[in-house]
């Protein structure tokens, strides 16, 4: 039994895992079907010959209507019978959550309605008296499998297999289920770092401007790639390949183009909120997160571009709500931290440097990794070269 029966249970839909030129061959078919649907009648020596080479009869034809909607709002008993014959589900519903028993009522279609009954079709809302429309409806039931596969190959199959799933009724940009968390399928590409699906993705017409179910926009998910693939000449090409297609948004920036206030900005994710001692967590920051995916050299190269801004203790404290931690524990975590009790990071503010001292010495696992004799008197000669630059003759004495 393949893995993917759970969703997928049109066997000659499988054909596309491990034969891409069966593929090839049931996507043409699918096509020919549907350009026999949509004619004025139907041309039911088209659909015939579609079908025998393997077409799925359940694929949607137009506006949400799945092959047996059409035959019936046409009344075309002899496309019906032969889409019955090649096994097309009658539980499958269009747009509105009506099956094809449902159509059938609607359009009075007592032929079909006679003919679908010999198949043990069920109406789902016009049959049953003072049942209403289903609240949670928001695409065919054969579109909802084809969404499923499509995203089990944007997460697991190749680019090939990403088209051939659109190819074969997956939508780019289905509707989000209410109430769910819900990431679009270019988000998913985008995030897992494949420039070869982003690229199918938006060819097929995936909206660069669409948004998760937290709001999220494609270029904010970047910051959920994982760490080896974070920040790699992919992970640009799909950043500056999203721009070039006219993606555009003022609060995210390359890394390449940060300042430190950039650094300091939240992560798309959850609001501050509070712990049970009741102390403020806040959202995860952009420098926080690339100390904790082993990317501290974009924060260092940030503080080297911009000589005159400067982190401070308060940058150190803050704590984070995916880690738990502070970004000074993380750099800690990281080794960073006889890197950053330097001149270089405080420059002559030695009693703010100093400040921290006590949270280091708080963690048995921190304490001993910082040498503060030496890093103030780093400092101190940081200032006294500062103190000579500003008065040449100035004569210190001794102690």
């Amino acid at each position: 039994m393949s893995e993917w029966d759970d969703f997928d249970p049109e066997q000659k839909r499988r054909a596309m895992l491990d034969d891409p030129e069966k593929a090839e061959r049931l996507i043409a078919a699918d096509r020919r079907l549907i350009a026999a649907m949509l004619k004025n009648p139907i041309d039911v020596e088209g659909l015939r010959t579609a079908l025998t080479d393997d077409a799925c009869p359940d694929r949607i034809i137009i506006n949400g209507m799945p092959a047996l909607h059409v035959a019936i709002h046409k009344h075309d008993i002899k496309a019906l019978d032969l889409l019955l014959r090649h096994a097309a589900r009658t539980d499958d519903w269009d747009i509105e959550g009506a099956t094809a028993m449902d159509e059938a009522y609607r359009k009075r279609f007592h032929e079909g309605i006679k003919l679908l009954k010999l198949f043990n079709a069920e109406p789902r809302i016009y049959g049953e008296p003072g049942h209403d429309k289903p609240d949670e409806v928001y695409a065919p039931s054969y579109e909802m499998r084809m969404n499923q596969l499509l995203f089990k190959m944007i997460r697991f199959g190749t680019a090939k297999q990403v088209s051939q799933a659109i190819e074969l009724g997956g939508n780019v940009n289905m509707k989000a289920p209410e109430g769910q968390p819900f990431w679009p399928p270019l988000h998913v590409a985008v995030a897992q770092c494949e420039l070869d699906k982003v690229k199918v993705l938006i060819e097929a017409g995936a909206d660069i401007f669409a948004r998760s179910s937290r709001g999220q926009e494609v270029c904010d998910v970047q910051w959920e790639t994982p760490g080896v693939k974070f920040l790699s000449p992919e992970w640009d090409q799909i950043y500056d390949y999203l721009h070039d297609k006219g993606y555009a948004n003022l609060f995210v920036k390359h890394p390449r183009d940060f300042t430190l206030n950039d650094l300091r900005q939240p992560l798309p994710e959850s609001e501050p909120k509070k712990d049970m001692r009741g102390e403020v967590i806040y959202p995860r920051t952009v420098m926080h997160h690339l100390v904790a995916t082993n990317h501290a050299d974009v924060v260092f190269d940030v503080l080297a571009r911009n000589p005159q801004e400067h982190l401070t203790a308060q940058d150190f404290l803050t704590r984070s709500t995916r880690d738990r931690k502070t970004l000074l524990e993380a750099c800690g975590d990281a080794g960073l931290l006889p890197k950053l009790f330097t001149s270089d990071i405080w420059q002559d503010r030695l009693e703010e440097m100093m400040s921290l001292r006590p949270h280091l010495e708080k963690s048995l696992s921190l304490r001993y990794k910082v040498d503060f004799n030496k890093a103030s008197a780093d400092v101190r000669a940081r200032r006294l070269q500062e103190l000579k630059k500003k008065a040449p003759k100035l004569q210190l004495k001794r102690n």
